[in-house]
């Protein structure tokens, strides 16, 4: 109920001045509560809708960047081109997403080897959803990739036709990536995605600039690499399944991006991680190299 009151101005007017009761404005507050709580969710969903599809148009943007280098080099950008001075490759050289002397230095994102076809500003490398950690130090060999990975064996290497170990792990990056003809399936093998791991013997993610498959090629011979099962290690995935309902974006070797849906979480060895699940750190698909691989879906299994 209102409460009111009759005042004069002196003149001889009077008028009646209305007031709200207490209740009547802890029922107007909760009214607005309520209706905030309902809308909350949505306003953030939306939000989140919009990171979502920015981080898509990142991946296009990425993605045609590398068909772009195939273009003008014949061949897709390798995950880095052993260009460097410290005898460390891993961690120095010019990568797909930056440069940098020497393990010490930092990245210098503007002589990566896709950045000729890219946003000169450096924001198409940066996942709007993506709070992650740069991974620099003398050991690392990320930095400012802004959560994205590039498959390294399956598109920018030579590894699954070279080899990959002890004594051709130099070679087959210094070759190039692959071309798109040796891709027996563009549109369902991974050229790009969201990415991240866990930094070294904490729970933080840190950016992570390659994707790993589930089986390693470490030192499996080159005539035992034409499987979807490689008898290398199982690996723990470094895609990030950061966006709704634990999904990540993914661009394939033919441009397109397709969201996909976590399905496992391995630890090293192959077993079910639930923190790294926790994370949105894993793969999606079957549990083997096919998404990965450049070799068309009637491989076998395992090599004969």
């Amino acid at each position: 109920m209102r409460c009111s009151k009759v005042f004069s101005n002196g003149l001889g007017l009077r008028y009646r001045r209305t007031r709200f009761t207490l209740i009547e404005l802890l029922v107007v507050i909760g009214i607005i509560g309520i209706l905030a709580a309902i809308l909350l969710p949505a306003l953030m969903a939306a939000k989140g809708k919009a990171r979502g599809a920015s981080c898509i148009s990142n991946l296009k943007q990425i993605a045609l960047a590398n068909i772009l280098y195939e273009d003008t080099f014949k061949r897709f950008a390798p995950f880095r081109n052993g260009t460097h001075s410290s005898g460390t490759p891993w961690s120095a050289g010019q990568f797909w997403f930056g440069y940098r002397e020497n393990s010490t230095d930092s990245w210098d994102l503007s002589r990566g080897l896709l950045r000729p076809y890219l946003d000169s500003h450096g924001k198409v490398l940066q996942c709007p959803q993506a709070t992650l950690l740069p991974f620099e130090g003398a050991t690392g060999m990320n930095g400012g990739v802004g959560g994205y990975g590039y498959n390294s064996y399956g598109v920018g290497s030579t590894a699954y036709f070279e080899g990959y170990g002890p004594s051709d792990s130099s070679s087959c990056w210094d070759h190039g990536g692959l071309t798109s003809s040796q891709i027996s399936s563009p549109a369902l093998t991974v050229m790009f995605a969201d990415a991240a791991n866990f930094q070294w013997g904490t729970d933080k993610l840190e950016e992570k600039a390659e994707l790993t498959c589930p089986y390693s090629l470490w030192n499996v011979p080159v005539d035992k690499l034409r499987c979807k099962k490689p008898a290398g290690d199982q690996m723990y995935g470094t895609m990030h399944f950061r966006h709704t309902a634990k999904t990540a974006n993914v661009a394939w070797v033919d441009g397109h991006v397709e969201t996909e849906t976590l399905s496992f979480a391995w630890a090293w060895g192959g077993t079910e991680d639930p923190v790294r699940r926790a994370a949105g750190l894993g793969m999606f698909g079957p549990l083997d190299n096919s998404m990965m691989d450049p070799w068309s879906d009637d491989v076998p299994d395992t090599a004969p």
